[in-house]
């Protein structure tokens, strides 16, 4: 489920159903307080904000949608386009995918 403004629910919410690890992948990835680099550059610790596929900047939706780099590694998790709202937002299976496909990455979150 995808809340709206004002009926967001913590208690609801299926992050609580993953491992912490989980949690904290998904947790940053939803905010954009991650170790990607649109983050880092804001914080002063990158050069650049953009991804090292040269076409945009490396922030969530990126990674999670349309790095080239990273698709052979996104299609072992998603065989059907999914919205990034599901995969941040949606039940657990989906979250939980979201932070095994993090993980495959090898990108630092």
């Amino acid at each position: 489920m995808h809340w709206g403004y004002g009926d967001y629910n913590p208690q609801e919410d299926p992050i609580n159903k993953l491992d912490r690890r989980s949690q904290t992948t998904i947790f940053r990835l939803r905010t954009g307080h991650c170790g990607l680099k649109k983050h880092l550059k804001r914080l002063g610790l990158a050069d650049k904000a953009h991804c090292e596929c040269g076409s945009e900047e490396q922030t969530p939706e990126h990674i999670l949608q349309t790095c080239p780099h990273l698709e052979t590694i996104r299609q072992k998790f998603w065989q059907e386009e999914t919205s990034v709202g599901a995969k941040l937002w949606g039940p657990a299976d989906e979250l939980r995918k979201t932070a095994d496909f993090l993980a495959a990455t090898g990108l630092r979150i």
